[in-house]
């Protein structure tokens, strides 16, 4: 059962993954009007929800939250979301509280290099939320 839910949640982040680097691809040519941003917006939180599942069955790592915490805050921006690096440093804050929790008990999942990882990830985002 946990291979199946392992396997779908895969399943749907590779799928939405090919949808959004689809639509980037399209949006880089002929820029993005405010539906595509909704869209672009919709399938990166989509993403970024699949790969934080699938962190706790280890098949992502907190560079993989990362980059899609920083994808969905490039389509706010773009889309003239006013919080967007503020929501981005919450979720860096939470990624590495989390990894530091992890890490504190010896967890496989949280090694040394992914907590100072998480801490680099936290204090750019609260460079990027200062400006």
């Amino acid at each position: 059962m946990r291979t199946r839910t392992s396997a779908i949640v895969a399943f749907g982040g590779l799928l939405t993954v090919v949808s959004l680097l689809t639509a980037f691809q399209v949006n880089a040519d002929q820029g993005v009007k405010a539906k595509d941003s909704n869209e672009l917006i919709d399938a990166a939180k989509d993403t970024l929800q699949c790969m934080m599942a699938a962190q706790h069955v280890g098949r992502v790592t907190v560079e993989d939250i990362y980059r899609w915490s920083r994808r969905l805050m490039a389509a706010e921006i773009q889309a003239g979301k006013p919080n967007a690096t503020a929501d981005h440093l919450q979720r860096m804050d939470n990624l590495h509280k989390k990894t530091a929790a992890l890490h504190n008990t010896g967890a496989a999942g949280a090694p040394t290099e992914a907590l100072a990882a998480t801490n680099f990830y936290f204090l750019e985002a609260q460079a990027l939320n200062a400006k």
